[in-house]
Parts: C-alpha cells; structure tokens; sequence
C-alpha cells in the first residue's frame, strides 16, 4: 500500500470532509473513487486516527465524529451510518425523522435509529449487514407502503416528509406530547394537519397508532413552541375557554407583537415564557418595552415552563382573575 505523507493526506481528507456533507457527512470507500480520491486512503487515514468507521464500511471525519453521541448531531450521524450502511434503500422514520426535520420531542426518544424500507425488500440481508461488528446499535427497521411523494432529504439523509415524520414518531409519545409534536409540524407547514390526517389513516397497523390519531383532534396553527403545546393543553383541562394562537396587537405606534395566546372570552393575553428568547440585557429591556404596551391594551398574564407543569390551576386562577380585574375597569 502507498505510504501517504500528511502534506498529501490533508487535501483529500479536506475534500472528502466537504463532499461528504451532501451525504449526512458519512462515506464509504465507493464514495471517494466516484470523487475521483484515491480509494486507498482509507487505512491511513484511519491510522492517524483522521477518519473514524462508524460501520462495516462507512466513514466519518473524527472532526465531525466529535459529537456527543446520544446528542442531536449523534444521532443523525448515527443515522447517516445506518442508512449507508445497508444495501437496500432506507430512509428516516419516527423519532429519526422528527429529529431531522427539526420537530418537537422529548429528550428521551432521542436515541434509537428508526428507518423505513419500502414493502417487497428482502429483509435478512438488511439485519445480517446491519449487526455487523462494528459500533452503531443495530436500528428499528419497519417495513411501509412509500410512495414518491412520502420522501425527500435533509441534509443529504434520505427521509419521509415532515407530516409523516410528526405522526410516525407521535406513536412514541405520551399524549401530550404527541399534540406538541404534531402541532410543530403544522407550524412549519399549516397544510401537514390535513396530510398527517391522511397518514394516520394510512399507518394503521403501526404499533401505537391510536395515541396519534386521539391527538390529531387537538392539534393546532400557530404553536410557536412546545411550552405552548402543553401550556394550552393543561389550561384546558382547567375548564379555561380555547385561546386563539399568535394572535397580532397594535397601538398608535404601530406593530406592538404577536402574542402566544389570547383568550377572546376573558380579554386576557397569555405568554408562555421559555425565557431562551431573553439572551442580552437589550432583549430584556425590549420585552418590558413590549409588554408595558401590551398591558395598556389588556391584561398580560406569564409563565413558565415550571408554573405550568407543577401549578397550571395557578396560572388558570390568575388568567380568570385579569379578566374579572379587566372587567371591574
């Protein structure tokens, strides 16, 4: 084999770095002779500890394999892996693809790959490749009738749509969170709640189904957020009136914002505050400037993700008690 200096080695791991970003940065040897890159580069580089094997036959750069592996770059790197590793077509499913359309979920379904293969794949080959020795954890594969139109690709990882990705990964979810979920895939696109609709149906025979299909009734336009997924959930269940979602307030001087909720039957604005949105002392000053213009058109009531979990009947008596103060005058 021939001997590779690093003044040579630097370039072409450089190169394969970059053009592997098309491929959810993960190469196999095929890839970097169709790059017109020595194939016989793998070794070396793997001695100087340059490129990392994620699977029999699949690679990454150890710059991008730095990655906490139970994070969310792991797991779409362990993604990746898997999908490259296996010798028939694959694409991201359930949580996987949750993660790689950016939708809401619980930290705790972060880990385990979930794919989909098309029906009619032969299915020994996928788990005899797939458990090889090597270090990624062998993934959920589920078998679904695809068509052209369920599929696209994020970040060069082959996927199911986002409304197929919200609906196949709510079946993992405790019900309220199945609404946060669904109801972040209609933020991105208002017309998935007809589509998810649509899979929900088509999925029937997918284990947890009914927890996706009881949530749709509740899934809404304009949930920034999941704290105002479960915030609206919870004021409801304290008998509270449905409020509207990204509701726009005006004054003299114009545009005042768009506040998270506001309940129409009580004249009161409700803001779910996460507080990731207050990072310098200038959003802070913003925000007061905000809400004192707010507050000269109605009632602002604010909570956090801590008030609505441990307290939400608190924040239901003081949204009932601005209402009664705003019609007392």
């Amino acid at each position: 084999m021939p001997k590779y200096p690093a003044d040579e080695l630097q370039p072409i791991r450089d190169a394969v770095r970059e053009r592997a970003i098309a491929l959810g940065r993960v190469f196999r040897r095929s890839d970097l002779i169709a790059w017109g890159l020595p194939g016989d580069t793998v070794v070396p580089m793997l001695r100087r500890g340059w490129w990392v094997r994620l699977h029999h036959g699949v690679y990454v750069d150890a710059r991008d394999a730095a990655v906490t592996p139970d994070g969310h770059l792991g797991h779409l790197l362990r993604l990746a892996a898997c999908i490259r590793a296996l010798p028939e077509p694959a694409y991201a499913f359930g949580v996987s693809a949750a993660l790689l359309h950016g939708l809401a979920l619980p930290r705790e379904l972060g880990h385990d790959v979930h794919l989909v293969r098309p029906l009619g794949r032969e299915g020994r080959s996928l788990t005899r490749r797939i458990t090889a020795r090597d270090r990624l954890d062998q993934p959920v594969i589920r078998t679904h009738q695809l068509r052209p139109e369920d599929l696209t690709e994020v970040d060069g990882i082959p996927t199911v749509v986002p409304a197929l990705a919200a609906v196949s990964a709510a079946v993992r979810c405790e019900p309220d969170w199945a609404v946060a979920l669904m109801d972040s895939a209609a933020w991105q696109v208002p017309d998935a709640i007809d589509d998810m609709r649509h899979h929900a149906e088509r999925l029937q025979h997918l284990a947890g189904i009914g927890v996706a299909r009881a949530a749709l009734p509740m899934v809404r336009i304009g949930a920034q957020t999941p704290l105002e997924s479960h915030s609206r959930l919870r004021l409801l269940r304290c008998d509270l009136p449905e409020p509207r979602l990204q509701v726009p307030f005006h004054d003299v001087e114009g545009l005042i914002g768009i506040v998270d909720m506001y309940f129409d039957e009580l004249g009161v604005i409700g803001e779910a505050d996460g507080m990731l949105k207050y990072r310098t002392g200038a959003d802070l000053i913003h925000e007061k400037h905000r809400e004192d213009r707010l507050r000269r058109q109605k009632p602002v009531v604010r909570w956090d993700w801590r008030r609505i979990f441990a307290a939400p009947e608190s924040v239901a008596r003081e949204l009932r008690e601005a209402a009664r103060w705003r019609q007392a005058g």
